[in-house]
């Protein structure tokens, strides 16, 4: 929506004319100088289509539309501009002060609407996000994780779901030699790499501590390692400052494919779990999968890892 804070304003229209739907249309308030004056609320918002004092375009393209005249009103809370809601009329004069009084009315419950959707949207993502990195939290990603389960029958049948469960080495002795603080900063560091690593659609929240959880959507098993030893290789070129000091980002990954090593939530995250720390006991800095004598699923047990290995050099990583 245009807006006094923008460097260049603009506003984006919905409208609705009999036969025709007009969605999102977007354009720079500089040029259409009668829908600035409404959206300041400098002027009143009758006019027929040709009035000389619509910009050449603007009157042109309502000529075109067979609009004979409009009555628009600004959508604000406060000071701050919504938008605009407007009405079209295939006659000249076709509005009179009555018609003004109702759509004000309407302009105000519109608004109302408008700014009540915006603060329950950001309720719902305030509920949604680690305070500290800004991914969706423990019980967000745990549901995003159900949700895309239950659509895998949606997929191609060749595709799978990869659970990758993302731990950050040392990470207990980094907050005991360096501080807190800086324990804080290789956790947005990592999820820093982790955003730069997904694909539109892929799902990656702060699981706990210092653990992470990924789910990417169809993809095979050689396609979720590829995407691991892209996280490995972003890693190994964060550093984490303390006292002019850099301190290397370390990451250990376990991952688990739907439906291989189970169908369930709970039965992916605890493949997942167990290979992480197969790819711990080996020394960190790697991404490990389940061993092939418990590929079939948590019912078979898990008896270690296969590590996969860790960063390649960056040359040789897929995108």
């Amino acid at each position: 929506m245009g807006g006094r804070h923008h460097r260049r304003p603009a506003v984006d229209i919905v409208a609705i004319w009999p036969g025709e739907v007009a969605v999102d249309t977007r354009f720079p308030l500089a040029e259409w100088p009668v829908t600035q004056a409404v959206m300041t609320g400098r002027a009143p918002g009758a006019r027929n289509a040709d009035d000389p004092r619509f910009a050449p375009d603007e009157r042109r393209s309502l000529i075109a539309s067979e609009v004979g005249s409009l009555l628009a009103f600004p959508l604000r809370m406060g000071e701050i501009p919504l938008g605009m809601l407007t009405l079209y009329a295939m006659r000249r004069d076709a509005f009179n002060e009555r018609s003004e009084w109702v759509e004000a009315e309407l302009a105000t419950q519109a608004a109302l609407a408008i700014q009540n959707a915006r603060l329950t949207d950001a309720l719902r993502q305030q509920a949604e996000t680690d305070g500290l990195t800004g991914l969706l939290n423990h019980r967000a990603v745990q549901e995003g994780l159900d949700r895309a389960l239950a659509g895998i029958a949606d997929t191609t049948p060749a595709a799978g779901l990869a659970v990758l469960l993302v731990d950050v080495d040392d990470f207990k002795r980094c907050n005991d030699t360096h501080g807190h603080l800086i324990g804080d900063r290789a956790l947005r560091d990592t999820a820093a790499v982790l955003r730069a690593s997904i694909r539109e659609g892929d799902l990656v929240g702060r699981y706990g501590g210092d653990v992470f959880l990924l789910v990417q959507r169809a993809i095979d098993a050689a396609g979720a390692a590829r995407a691991a030893a892209r996280v490995l290789t972003l890693a190994t070129v964060t550093t984490v400052t303390s006292d002019g000091q850099a301190l290397p980002l370390c990451l250990s990954i376990g991952l688990a494919m739907a439906p291989r090593d189970g169908a369930m939530r709970a039965d992916l995250v605890a493949v997942a779990d167990a290979a992480m720390y197969a790819a711990k006991r080996d020394g960190g800095g790697h991404v490990a999968a389940p061993s092939a004598r418990s590929a079939s699923g948590p019912s078979s047990g898990i008896g270690g890892g296969l590590v996969l290995g860790g960063a390649p050099d960056a040359a040789a990583v897929e995108g």
